[in-house]
């Protein structure tokens, strides 16, 4: 069994704001966002590099290899910097996870939580968390003991992320939560059911979905037993018309340029 650190968390949240840019949360007012820096003395968003230019390279890339959003400057995320050094690529690059301190076996970042008793929940929301898909259904469900998908969590579906949270439950002792989130996702989900037929979205329609999801953090944030390891990054980012280049799936530095928070949520804050 693999050793985990002595002072064990009561459960973990890993959050993806799908096909969040990095620049887009300069300029949304998150005070939600904020008010988690300020309880927790994280750092704010940090702008890291994403292994895949969509959702699944993306994901595999951080649930397989623990290759999650790097911070070429070696700032992020505090926990590694605190640790014994981790394990490399063939290069000498760290693989940075924020599970990587707990010894996670090649294939896998989530077995040593799984082998100490917590349960592995996952919540997706984009299409490819949807497992009806054969390529899907086949990827996702080995990493959980509990993976939920249903078509009202789309990104396509307008309060997408109300439904995830009414299906979550309520219960997150010992637990380790994977959250997607697809409201920063195409179509860019707002608080509203009148949503207008748009055909040619901007950086501003990002900008809303975030702020949007920021009037949710704390709900997310508060079904979680303390101390709370939280990790929330973009898995990539969207062109909105730069360089001639529009979404994602394509190298381009707005698309490989993604934010990263990662701070421990202590007991009493909430």
């Amino acid at each position: 069994m693999t050793t985990l650190p002595r002072a064990l968390p009561e459960t973990v949240l890993l959050m993806t704001l799908d096909s969040l840019r990095y620049d887009t949360t300069q300029r949304a007012r998150t005070p939600h966002f904020d008010r988690l820096v300020q309880h927790t003395a994280a750092r704010a968003w940090t702008r890291t590099h994403t292994h895949g230019t969509y959702t699944l390279p993306a994901h595999v890339s951080m649930f397989s290899a623990g290759k999650f959003p790097h911070d070429p400057q070696k700032r992020f995320p505090p926990i590694l910097m605190e640790s014994p050094r981790g394990p490399q690529d063939p290069h000498g690059v760290p693989y940075l996870s924020p599970l990587a301190l707990l010894g996670a076996p090649e294939g896998n970042i989530f077995e040593p939580m799984r082998q100490h008793g917590f349960h592995i929940l996952g919540i997706g929301s984009v299409a490819w968390f949807d497992i009806r898909r054969k390529t899907s259904g086949q990827i996702w469900p080995p990493y959980f003991d509990t993976f939920l998908y249903e078509d009202a969590f789309s990104a396509e579906t307008v309060n997408s992320l109300e439904h995830q949270l009414a299906a979550m439950h309520t219960e997150y002792r010992k637990t380790c939560c994977f959250l997607n989130v697809g409201s920063t996702h195409y179509p860019f989900n707002r608080p509203r059911a009148d949503r207008p037929h748009i055909t040619a979205y901007t950086i501003d329609d990002q900008i809303a979905a975030l702020e949007y999801v920021d009037t949710h953090l704390w709900d997310i944030l508060n079904r979680f037993a303390r101390p709370t390891i939280v990790y929330i990054t973009g898995d990539h980012g969207e062109c909105f018309g730069e360089d001639g280049q529009w979404g994602h799936g394509i190298y381009h530095r707005c698309v490989m340029e993604v934010p990263s928070l990662y701070t421990v949520l202590p007991v009493g804050v909430h």
